[in-house]
C-alpha cells in the first residue's frame, strides 16, 4: 500500500467509533452525538409553533426543483458539516408529538424510549439470532413475556417478535392464519380460494396484507360495523358462513381493538366463541385464525387487574368508568390466536416499535424455513427468530425503545398517562357537545380520539347527522358538508403552522351514510402527557372561531 493510501485510510478511520477501549476517542464520540442532539433541539421554536422551522423555503425549493438530485461532495464533508446538513433535513418537520398537534395517534416518546432507540446504532446488533446480540435478544424475549402476561396469555407458552410496524403485525397474523387454513402454503403456494374477514372500520393494512400475500385485496370481506364503530361477532359469523358455503377457506378473522379513527373495539371473546361454533357446525378440518389488530387498544390491558373500586390512582368518576369499559372489552385479547402491539402509539416509545404476539409460540414454527437454505446463518446462539421471521435483518432499536419506556413508566405510569388522555378527551367532548351546530360522531366510544362534524348555521347538528345516516336523499348534502368541514380543517392546520393554538386532524370517512356516501369528520387525538385543560379550551375556542369566520365569509359572498 502507498503512503497516500495509508494516510487516507487512517483519516477515514477517524469517522468511525473505535472497536476497542480508547477513552479519548470514546469521549469524542459521546460529545459528537451530544453536539448533534443539541443542534437539532435548537430548531424548536416558541411553544405555540408546531414546526421545527418555517417550511416556506422548503416548499418553494420543492416547487422549483421537481427532480431532486444529489452529487458526491468533493472533497468529502467533515462530520460537523454533515451534522449541520442532518439538522437541515429536520427543518419544516411537523412536531406531531407536540400537545397542540392532535392530528393522529402520535404519542410523545419517553426519554428512556428515545435513548433505547439510539443506543443500538452504536453497536449494530441484528436480532436474527441471539448470537448477534444476546442482551438485545433477551430484552426482546422479556418484552414478549410482559406483553403476553398483560394480554392474558401464558408467558411460558406464548411467543412473538418485533417487526416493521403495525402493518407487519397484521401481515404476520394473516400469514399465520393462511398456514392454518392451507397447511404448507409457505412452500407450495395457495391452491384453494381463501378470504380474510375484517370490520369495515378495520385498518387498511388488512388490504395490504392480503395483497402482498397473494390472497388479493378483493378477498378481504368487510363485516359491517355498528354505531359504536365495532363489528359484532354475529356479523362476523354470518360473513364466515357465507364464505364457507361459497367454497372459501378463511385465512384470518381480523378483530380491531381500537380503530384508528374512532377507537371502536371489536369483542374478541365473542368472536372466538362464534368461530368455535362455526368450526363445530361445519365440521371444518381447521380452526380459522383470529388475529386482534390491537396496536392502539393493547395498552388498556394495564387496567385488567386494576381495582376500580379502591381507585388508588384517584381517577375522577367519569374517567374511571370509561377506562373500565374499555378494559373489560379489551380483556378478550386473552383468547385471540395472535395480536399486534404498537409501543410507538400508546406505549410512548419512538418509531418504529411494533410487536407481533402469538398465544402459542410454537405456531411460529409453521413459518420456519429450512436451515439448509441459510448456510451462512445460525452458527452460534440458541434463539434464532430469523428462521421464521419475514425479515433477515431486524434492528434492536424498537425492542430497546419499548423495553426502556416500559421500565421507566411502569404499569401505574402507563395507567396515569392513559387516564389523563381520557380525562382530557371527556373535557373536549363535553365542551363540543354544548354547540348545536356540531356533532361528536364517536360519543359511544371511550378512547383518546374524538371525531366531530360541523354543520352550517341553518342546520341542527343532531337532526342533520341522523338524516345522513338514515335518509339516502341526503347524500348530496353530505358531500357538501364534507367540503364545509374540510375548509375548517384546512383553516385550523394553516393557523397551527403559523403559531395558532392547535392542529386538528381529519378523516375522509368516519362512517358511511344511508346512500353509502362517506361522512367526513374533524379529528382530535389527545395523548400528550403535556396536555392540560387550558390547551383543550384553546382548541375548542379555535374551532369555533374558524367556523364563525367561515360564516362571516359566506354571508359576504
Amino acid at each position: 500500500m502507498t503512503r497516500r493510501f495509508e494516510a487516507e485510510l487512517e483519516r477515514l478511520r477517524g469517522g468511525f467509533p473505535v472497536p476497542g477501549i480508547d477513552p479519548a476517542a470514546d469521549e469524542a464520540l459521546a460529545e459528537q452525538i451530544a453536539t448533534a442532539v443539541r443542534q437539532s433541539l435548537r430548531l424548536k421554536t416558541a411553544a405555540p409553533r408546531l414546526l421545527l422551522s418555517s417550511v416556506a423555503e422548503l416548499e418553494a425549493e420543492a416547487e422549483a426543483n421537481k427532480l431532486v438530485s444529489m452529487d458526491w461532495p468533493v472533497p468529502a464533508e467533515g462530520l460537523a458539516a454533515v451534522v449541520r446538513e442532518l439538522c437541515e433535513c429536520l427543518e419544516g418537520l411537523p412536531l406531531e408529538t407536540h400537545p397542540r398537534n392532535q392530528v393522529n395517534v402520535n404519542a410523545q416518546p419517553s426519554t428512556a424510549g428515545i435513548i433505547g432507540s439510539l443506543l443500538p446504532a452504536l453497536f449494530n446488533p441484528n436480532l436474527t439470532s441471539d448470537g448477534r446480540g444476546a442482551g438485545c435478544s433477551r430484552a426482546e424475549r422479556r418484552v414478549v413475556a410482559l406483553a403476553a402476561r398483560l394480554a392474558g396469555y401464558e408467558p411460558a407458552v406464548a411467543g412473538g417478535l418485533f417487526t416493521f410496524g403495525g402493518t407487519g403485525t397484521v401481515l404476520y397474523g394473516v400469514k399465520l392464519g393462511l398456514e392454518t387454513a392451507i397447511p404448507g402454503a409457505m412452500r407450495t403456494g395457495i391452491d384453494r380460494p381463501v378470504v380474510v374477514l375484517a370490520s369495515e372500520r378495520a385498518h387498511h393494512t388488512c388490504l395490504t396484507a392480503a395483497g402482498w400475500l397473494g390472497i388479493g385485496e378483493d378477498r378481504v370481506w368487510r363485516v359491517p360495523a355498528e354505531d359504536d364503530f365495532a363489528a359484532r361477532s354475529e356479523s362476523f359469523a354470518a360473513c364466515a358462513c357465507r364464505a364457507i358455503e361459497a367454497g372459501y377457506r378463511i385465512a384470518a378473522m381480523v378483530a380491531t381493538v381500537g380503530t384508528t379513527d374512532a377507537f371502536g373495539v371489536d369483542d374478541v371473546a365473542s368472536l372466538v366463541v362464534a368461530r368455535d361454533r362455526i368450526v363445530a357446525d361445519y365440521r371444518l378440518d381447521y380452526v380459522p385464525h383470529v388475529h386482534a389488530d390491537a396496536v392502539i387498544g393493547w395498552a388498556w390491558n394495564v387496567f385488567r387487574d386494576y381495582d376500580f373500586e379502591a381507585n388508588l390512582l384517584e381517577f375522577d368518576g367519569a374517567t374511571s368508568q370509561a377506562l373500565k369499559r374499555v378494559a373489560d372489552r379489551v380483556a378478550g385479547l386473552r383468547v385471540a390466536d395472535s395480536l399486534g402491539v404498537d409501543f410507538h402509539k400508546t406505549g410512548f416509545a419512538p418509531y418504529v416499535s411494533s410487536l407481533f404476539l402469538v398465544r402459542r409460540g410454537a405456531d411460529l414454527e409453521r413459518l420456519a424455513r429450512r436451515r439448509d437454505s441459510m448456510p451462512y446463518l445460525f452458527h452460534s446462539g440458541r434463539h434464532h427468530p430469523g428462521l421464521y421471521s419475514l425479515e433477515t435483518t431486524r434492528s434492536a432499536s424498537g425492542v430497546l425503545a419499548a423495553f426502556a419506556s416500559l421500565r421507566m413508566l411502569g404499569r401505574d405510569g402507563l395507567r396515569v398517562l392513559l387516564g389523563a388522555a381520557i380525562a382530557r378527551t371527556q373535557q373536549l367532548r363535553e365542551r363540543l357537545g354544548q354547540w348545536p351546530w356540531l356533532r361528536v360522531v364517536n360519543a359511544s366510544t371511550d378512547g383518546p380520539v374524538t371525531l366531530y362534524r360541523a354543520y352550517p348555521p341553518d342546520c341542527d347538528a343532531a337532526e342533520a347527522w341522523s338524516r345522513e345516516l338514515r335518509d339516502p336523499s341526503f347524500a348530496a348534502r353530505s358531500l357538501a358538508w364534507n367540503a364545509y368541514n374540510r375548509r375548517i380543517h384546512e383553516a385550523t392546520q394553516a393557523a397551527a403552522h403559523a403559531g395558532g393554538p392547535a392542529g386538528v386532524g381529519w378523516t375522509e370517512s368516519a362512517c358511511l351514510g344511508a346512500a353509502g356516501q362517506p361522512l367526513a369528520a374533524l379529528k382530535t387525538y389527545l395523548l400528550s402527557p403535556f396536555l392540560d385543560g387550558k390547551t383543550v379550551e384553546e382548541l375548542v375556542q379555535h374551532v369555533r372561531s374558524v367556523r364563525d369566520r367561515l360564516r362571516i365569509e359566506e354571508r359576504a359572498d
